[in-house]
């Protein structure tokens, strides 16, 4: 099984806020001041999924990117599309 894992901005805190559906638990301006890059390992390869500002007015972090990985002897090349949207941040000040 390939191994995937992404690392960054946990505080090691979990919150409900915006769980329950009625607002985003961090501003915009905040959002964007102190959030940082993420870093995901698919299969031991390294990616950095920067911050982003969607055209819908929702924040979070996004990437694409091409990389290869092996199967069974057979080099592969991937396209992963990363989007991790912030629930409710277009709403977001």
């Amino acid at each position: 099984m390939a191994k995937l894992k992404l690392t960054g901005n946990d505080d090691g805190k979990s919150s409900n806020e915006g769980r329950n559906g009625k607002s985003c638990p961090i501003g915009r301006d905040r959002f964007l001041k102190n959030a940082k890059p993420l870093t995901l390992v698919i299969d031991g390869k390294q990616m950095v999924i920067p911050l982003k500002e969607f055209s819908t007015g929702s924040f979070g972090w996004f990437t694409n990117d091409k990389f290869s990985i092996e199967v069974d002897g057979v080099v592969l090349k991937i396209q992963p599309s990363i989007s991790l949207v912030v629930v409710k941040s277009a709403e977001a000040k």
